[in-house]
């Protein structure tokens, strides 16, 4: 040990990484001394040779991971004092990695559960104020979609419950006296009181099946309203899950827009903990509608457990800042409450400087490790093109969900009404697509790029009464097109009639896009067939968005917007879209985009160049359409192969049976431990069944879908088999194939089959044995 000064105080730190590692959370970080696991069934170090599929709930590092976090404590050690500049690089980094603005107001916090703190610590001085100037109202109210689906002290966390009996401030690095933690149950705002919640499912259940996006949504509505109504809630906290525990987002993005344009009450709060199914630019996207962004560096990203942040938009980070600085009853409830054993000052934003004074300065040096850490993965994992991430990912999904398909009785998938993936959802042949913008948008710059890739179809315009046919000259066409500004009038139809189709639309800002409009008036006003044109393009915009989602048919609309796209983001957005996978890129993306316009003299034009708004912009391909995202958790049902005994036979014939809820959470400890010493053995093993006996798999943990309470008939509970960034980038870096990185996933399926087939065996195996 070094002794250093920090803050002018003598610090000695412990050298052993696992300290950290395990420093700084709650209960879930603690190490079983049996298994060598903790809670997630994961340990705290390296694990060569091991299966990782686990990144949905926990991963073990990569050696690669576990060297950085040596360097760091190595540092630390050295210079404690280096504590606030590691702080201050994380933060800096991930604005990098998410493509936020220098200025983005991030803090750090122990785990995505504790992060449930910040904006609740919104909502609560936001009523308190208001109840310092009315007699009646000034309530918080927090909605939780996915209940049963996020984590599993997310609804205590979100009304302001405390959830365990250990904290970060009672296990930290270099606290000299123990800290009492605060009273399990109790308010973590005990001047304030308690907070509302209500928990929206995101299944029935009695039978596991998923509930419908527009019912989800219509829920979601209600509630607020009801809320809003009565006139006693001034917060309302609307969660928006980007990526439950089998990786679905509910309720839709436009959902929660509405409600909180219309409703100054509402804060939406985004649960991005998982970090996968994400574009690029979807955590700017996010900031830039004011959500407030939850997140961590450990789910997706592989990065050591206990890693989590809050964004908070500029709009908030203000609204908090004054409400501090203007309210003493708000700096009294903050200052009184038990936010000091969750967050520091030292990992609280600097834009936050109100909210820093009154917390204090408890370093938190296992999370900077952690974060530290996870941080090479978020770095690498982007610097991948998008379009290699996503072939990687749609390949693994498919191959996996076929290799289930095929494989042994005991594995299966869920039906199609509990796990909606879009995986299985690809057509093969020539596509169908739709053109379905408003007039003036680029709908027949569209139908020239549509052209070049190697479409063939009809451009129609509503303001000219033109008609225009296109056939490539490229050899190959890959399908055609129906571009129409009237189709504005009939999409729903046409998707209805067309269901496997793809559909675009152009769009553009509304100020630039009424005026363009406006111009064809005089050349138009004794026309009555053009009345209908709808009178707002964000709205309309809108209403596509939400149509698709709640058709679960997001992945088959593409927006574009030919005014703020840079020529290569056109051409890259249309031939992801619109282009099989496998299939060459028929020309650069760096070529010009055609520019095709129709004058109002009703002359068409070629050529010219589209002067772009500039700076750097996000779409609804970016969030409101993320549910079109492969889901890159695949659940898995298990079934158990027994012998039961009967009256008259002392052993009967083997059959299969669902695994109830605890028989799960077995098989599930079982894959992440070497099981090849284990008594008694299963008989007639071959050499290499030892093998995959011996193999620490570790896939992400038990889900119930339905209620526990059902008999094993009628219960369903899954594994889920997830990928992860690591693997990802490991694919990338070694120039894989997506065939090498399943062989781990049939060795996985390999020792599932084992524990599964062999029951009467494996279900006397005790965990404590070497």
């Amino acid at each position: 040990l070094k002794i250093s000064n920090f803050g002018g105080l003598a610090m000695s730190l412990p050298t052993d990484l696992v300290e950290y590692l395990t420093a700084g959370g709650d209960d879930r970080l603690l190490i079983d001394s049996q298994t060598g696991l903790n809670k997630y069934r994961v340990c705290a170090v390296a694990r060569p040779g091991a299966v990782i599929r686990s990144s949905s709930t926990a991963s073990p590092v990569t050696l690669e991971t576990e060297k950085t976090g040596f360097e760091v404590v190595q540092g630390l050690v050295s210079n404690p004092s280096d504590y606030e500049r590691l702080v201050g690089d994380v933060a800096q980094r991930l604005r990098a990695a998410w493509s936020l603005e220098s200025d983005t107001a991030v803090s750090l916090v122990a785990s995505g559960t504790d992060a449930e703190l910040l904006p609740l610590m919104l909502g609560v001085t936001r009523a308190q104020a208001i109840r310092e100037d009315e007699e009646e109202g000034g309530d918080v109210l927090t909605i939780l979609t996915a209940a049963g689906e996020v984590g599993c002290h997310t609804v205590a966390a979100a009304s302001g419950k405390v959830f365990s009996k250990i904290v970060p401030s009672s296990c930290s690095i270099g606290e000299e006296a123990a800290i009492e933690p605060p009273v399990v149950g109790s308010n973590v705002f005990p001047l304030f009181g308690s907070v509302a919640a209500i928990d929206v499912p995101l299944r029935d259940e009695i039978t596991g099946t998923l509930i419908p996006p527009e019912a989800m949504d219509a829920k979601v509505v209600r509630i607020v309203e009801t809320a809003v109504a009565s006139k006693q809630y001034k917060a309302i906290l609307v969660h928006l899950v980007v990526g439950c525990k089998t990786g679905h987002c509910v309720p839709s993005i436009n959902c929660v827009q509405r409600l909180a344009a219309s409703h100054p009450e509402v804060i939406v709060v985004v649960d991005a903990c998982q970090m996968r199914g994400l574009r690029s630019l979807s955590m700017r996207r996010f900031l830039d509608l004011n959500f407030v962004v939850i997140t961590t560096g450990s789910k997706f990203y592989g990065g050591p457990a206990f890693s989590g942040a809050v964004l908070f938009p500029q709009k908030f980070a203000s609204e908090l800042e004054h409400l501090l600085s203007s309210s003493e009853a708000c700096r009294s409830c903050v200052s009184n409450s038990a936010l000091s054993h969750y967050l520091d000052a030292t990992l609280t934003s600097s834009a936050l400087p109100v909210l820093r004074s009154l917390l204090p300065s408890r370093p938190n040096y296992g999370l900077v490790v952690r974060w530290q850490m996870a941080l090479g993965n978020i770095e690498k994992y982007h610097s991948i093109a998008e379009e290699q991430r996503e072939q990687i990912i749609a390949s693994w999904v498919s191959s996996v969900r076929q290799m289930i398909r095929d494989g042994p009785e005991c594995l299966g998938l869920l039906e199609k009404q509990a796990d909606e993936n879009v995986a299985d959802l690809a057509t093969s042949g020539p596509i169908q697509v739709f053109g379905i913008g408003l007039p003036r948008t680029g709908t027949h710059s569209l139908a020239e790029g549509l052209k070049l890739i190697g479409y063939r179809g009809m451009n129609s315009c509503v303001l000219t009464r033109s008609k225009v046919k296109h056939v490539p000259r490229s050899k190959k066409v890959f399908g055609k097109f129906d571009v129409d500004n009237a189709h504005f009038r009939q999409y729903q139809k046409l998707f209805q009639d067309n269901p496997t189709s793809k559909f675009i639309v152009t769009t553009r800002e509304m100020d630039a896009w009424k005026k363009s409009v406006s111009r064809w008036d005089e050349q138009n006003k004794d026309r009555d067939d053009l009345d209908d044109i709808p009178e707002n393009i964000d709205q309309y915009l809108d209403e596509v968005t939400q149509y698709f989602v709640h058709a679960r048919a997001s992945h088959q609309l593409l927006v574009v917007d030919m005014f703020k796209m840079k020529d290569e983001e056109l051409w890259n957005r249309l031939m992801d879209f619109l282009l099989p996978s496998d299939e060459p890129r028929p020309f650069s993306s760096s070529e010009p985009f055609p520019r095709a316009v129709v004058q109002v003299s009703g002359q068409l034009t070629q050529g010219g160049e589209v002067q772009k708004d500039q700076g750097q912009f996000t779409s609804v391909n970016d969030a409101e359409l993320l549910p079109g995202q492969i889901n890159t958790i695949i659940p898995v049902t298990l079934s158990k192969r027994t012998r039961i005994p009967q009256k008259k036979t002392p052993l009967a014939e083997p059959r299969n049976e669902r695994l109830h809820l605890d028989e799960l959470h077995r098989v599930h400890l079982l894959l992440a431990l070497d099981c090849s010493g284990f008594a008694p053995k299963i008989p007639e093993l071959g050499a290499s069944d030892v093998q995959v006996l011996a193999t620490q798999c570790h896939i992400a943990q038990p889900v119930s879908l339905n209620l526990t309470q059902w008999s094993r008939s009628a219960f369903i509970g899954v594994l889920r088999i997830v990928l992860g960034a690591h693997n990802v980038i490991k694919a990338v870096e070694q120039s894989q194939e997506v065939k090498d990185i399943l062989a781990d996933d049939e060795l996985v399926i390999r020792k599932l089959t084992l524990i599964l087939d062999n029951w009467d065996t494996t279900s006397a195996w005790s965990v404590s044995q070497p």
